[in-house]
C-alpha cells in the first residue's frame, strides 16, 4: 500500500519521513467553537476534517487564525 502524501495545511510545504508534525481538528460540541492539536498519527492525519501542520509556527499561525475568528 503506498503511503498518501500530506501538505500543510497553512504554509503548503510537503510532509518528508523525519518532520515533526501536528493534526489540528475545529469541533463545535455543544455550540462552543474548539480547536485541538495532537501530535502526529497516519491514522488520524487521514480523517477529511483533519488539519494538517508542519510544525510549531504552522501551528501558531493556526491557532492565532482561530482565535481572530471568534472575536
Amino acid at each position: 500500500m503506498r503511503e498518501m502524501l500530506y501538505t500543510c495545511d497553512v504554509c503548503k510545504k510537503k510532509k518528508g519521513e523525519a518532520n515533526h508534525w501536528f493534526l489540528a481538528q475545529i469541533n463545535n460540541p455543544m455550540d462552543r467553537l474548539q480547536l485541538t492539536f495532537t501530535r502526529w498519527s497516519h491514522a488520524d492525519a487521514r480523517n477529511e476534517d483533519t488539519i494538517h501542520l508542519c510544525g510549531q509556527e504552522c501551528a501558531q499561525r493556526k491557532l492565532s487564525e482561530f482565535l481572530g475568528s471568534l472575536t
